[in-house]
């Protein structure tokens, strides 16, 4: 069965921004994600949401770019996504996920705890985590609200 492999012009739409900032602690990628926030407000309108994992590390900036915040601790993939979702409601002009790193840590200790439960199959504990990721992956990309996230 063939597919129709045809070029045709691209048309512009919406289409979300995703954005990863990579860099070491103290780095800057909280106050850079805020200043590109910033311009996209400019032009979207919107307040900016970030989701802190961080124990609410970014209100030292809240003085230079005004900001929603939403404090996230220990949350697994699928807890990620609903609270990505709850702020899409509101048209934010991005949200800003700081830190996506903490999802990692939470997805292998997710693996880990399932090991025993799973009669210590390495393999078969991955199931549930592995789905939730790729479910908060899908989820991400159906998002039209610019996502900022660092790591």
């Amino acid at each position: 069965m063939a597919g129709d492999f045809k070029a045709k012009p691209a048309a512009r739409s919406e289409e979300p921004l995703l954005l990863g900032m990579v860099g070491p602690p103290g780095g800057g990628k909280t106050l850079s994600s805020l200043k590109v926030a910033k311009g996209i407000q400019s032009v979207r309108g919107g307040d900016i949401v970030v989701i802190d994992t961080e124990g609410g590390r970014s209100r030292k900036y809240s003085d230079l770019i005004p900001f929603s915040i939403v404090e996230l601790s220990g949350a697994r993939s699928d807890v990620f996504l609903e609270c990505i979702q709850a702020q899409i409601a509101s048209n934010p002009a991005a949200v800003i996920v700081d830190s996506l790193s903490d999802e990692h840590e939470s997805y292998l200790e997710w693996h880990d705890e399932m090991v025993p439960k799973m009669g210590n199959n390495e393999w078969a504990a991955w199931a549930k985590p592995k789905a939730a990721r790729k479910k908060l992956i899908s989820g991400i990309l159906r998002i039209k609200v610019p996502l900022i996230f660092t790591f």
